[in-house]
């Protein structure tokens, strides 16, 4: 099940004799400025119970509404509760234990590291730390508390405690990464906040830390709710069974709605203040080599992160998107790359990382005049002029004039140049890059950035002459075309296949643009 607090993710395996929890930290990635490298996985933790692996009435639930995880289990000899949670107040993950009957006789807890060479022990504690070839430092610290004074024994390779009817484990992990491409985003080594994050924590009652964690968590998720009429009388019913029967056919709007309620348990969960925004796989990655580095495709899938951040009522989690796109425009900027090369506003590729190092792969020109879309979606949610005034109208307005610079005429209308169509041919070759005018992605993505330039130049009152002639470009702006067998094309071209089923269809864009409010009349 996956906890996270934005910047540690977490996932409880909740085994009987055994749990396992593995994570990783938000920023720990093998890239750099140029380079786009792998989000990486950071640790496990092990903890033995000392019992076996038969056991009754066992259940796990994860509470969406409180972020916590729930393990409830019973042997011959023992009752066990046990819960997990990630607290953002207190930059820690919880994991507490408790057995009604016999005292657990033995428990034995084991951190280990995906990177690090060594994991130390001393006393009631387990960290380890390390760097990568980027110059970025990481590290994890592990501090187990018995209930009742009860004694921890440092191993060489664990920590040991015996006859404890109660425990509770607190983790944290971090690594030098700052958001400032001045900096190179790269800081101080992230030991000593490690040590202080887990003294405060372990100085306080568990129930007051989770008390803490799901008053904070609460006040994010209970913003927005989603009731759908349920003919299916069947709350109690297994998830897994639910979605069994949701497959073969069968309505489920409970199953629908509580899959809503997950996505933005998930952003939250993974989008934090201060932190980097969700990349491809939110916060969570067990692999060295994931699935397209697990970090930022900006031809949908990061932009899909977000869509439900403002409107359902989670800006502050949007700020972390915001705050990576004004850090990796810079970098764009100064890259020596000759393809992203520019005298106005930015480029990039389709694939970055939390740095702006890119794969190389794919020059995505529209891209980041999708990103900024998002900077005109939190004003409009937002409504703070502020704001609109300092942060999002200077990217808007020069992103503008590189569009309308870039812009050639063809047969009276205005075209995109040297467009692709993410990810797709034409035709069946699977990401064919070749360049074509008039695509309808980038078409209908221009047509939404000087729509948003508009606007807001005229709420802040702003650049009326050059407001005119974006206005007067938007008019002349090609849309896209209906095709010869009543399709919305894909390209400006009539080449579109009734065959075809990619899993694009970046040329659906407008769909999208238009979810967000009218601000004014």
């Amino acid at each position: 099940m996956p906890i996270g607090n934005g910047f540690i993710g977490a996932m409880v395996y909740g085994g009987v004799s055994q749990e396992r929890i593995q994570f990783t930290e938000h920023s720990l990635c093998t890239g750099d400025m140029k380079k786009v490298g792998n989000f990486q996985p950071m640790g496990e933790i092990f903890i033995d119970y000392g019992i076996g692996d038969s056991c009754n009435d066992y259940s796990r639930r994860l509470s969406l509404d409180k972020a916590v995880c729930d393990i409830n289990y019973k042997t011959s000899s023992y009752s066990v509760h046990r819960q997990v949670f990630a607290s953002f107040p207190n930059k820690v993950v919880a994991v507490r234990c408790d057995v009604d009957g016999r005292r657990l006789p033995s428990v034995a807890v084991r951190l280990e590291s995906f990177h690090a060479n060594n994991v130390a022990y001393a006393g009631n504690d387990a960290f380890f730390e390390g760097r990568f070839s980027n110059g970025l430092q990481y590290g994890a610290h592990v501090r187990v508390v018995p209930d009742n004074g009860t004694s921890v024994k440092a191993c060489d390779d664990r920590l040991e405690f015996e006859n404890c009817s109660g425990f509770t484990l607190l983790l944290s992990a971090s690594t030098s990464y700052v958001p400032d491409y001045k900096c190179k985003f790269l800081g101080q080594n992230p030991m000593s906040d490690l040590f202080s994050y887990i003294n405060r924590a372990s100085s306080m009652a568990y129930e007051e830390l989770k008390s803490i964690h799901v008053a904070d968590f609460r006040n994010l998720y209970g913003r927005c709710d989603l009731i759908l009429e349920d003919p299916f009388d069947g709350r109690e019913i297994a998830i897994d069974k639910r979605i069994e029967r949701y497959r073969g056919g069968a309505d489920d709007p409970w199953l629908e709605a509580l899959v809503f309620q997950f996505g933005r348990y998930l952003l939250i969960s993974s989008s934090r203040e201060g932190g980097l925004p969700a990349n491809l796989q939110g916060l969570w990655n067990k692999e060295r080599k994931p699935a397209w580095y697990s970090q930022y495709t900006t031809d949908i899938n990061l932009q899909m992160n977000y869509w439900l951040a403002e409107p359902t009522g989670l800006s502050e989690c949007h700020m972390q998107m915001l705050d990576w796109i004004e850090n990796i425009s810079e970098v764009q900027k100064m890259s020596d790359d000759p393809r992203l090369s520019t005298d106005k506003a930015w480029k990039a590729y389709s694939t970055m990382n939390f740095m702006g190092g890119t794969s190389g792969w794919a020059l995505h020109l529209p891209g980041p005049a999708w990103l900024l879309q998002h900077f005109w979606l939190h004003y409009a949610y937002g409504g703070d002029k502020k704001f609109l005034e300092e942060r999002a109208y200077p990217l808007l307005k020069e992103m503008a004039e590189f569009w309308a610079d870039r812009l050639i005429e063809k047969d009276g209308f205005l075209i995109t140049p040297d467009g692709w169509s993410p990810e797709h041919g034409p035709g069946l070759v699977e990401g064919d890059r070749t360049p074509r005018p008039g695509v309808s992605y980038d078409q209908e993505i221009v047509y939404d950035l000087f729509t948003n330039y508009i606007s807001a130049s005229e709420i802040l009152g702003k650049d009326s002459v050059f407001r005119n002639r974006i206005i007067s470009v938007r008019e002349h702006l090609l849309w896209p075309r209906i095709g010869k067998w009543g399709q919305l094309q894909e390209w400006m071209e009539d080449l579109d296949s009734p065959k075809d089923h990619h899993r694009h269809l970046s040329h659906l864009f407008p769909d999208f643009v238009n979810a967000y409010p009218k601000i004014h009349q």
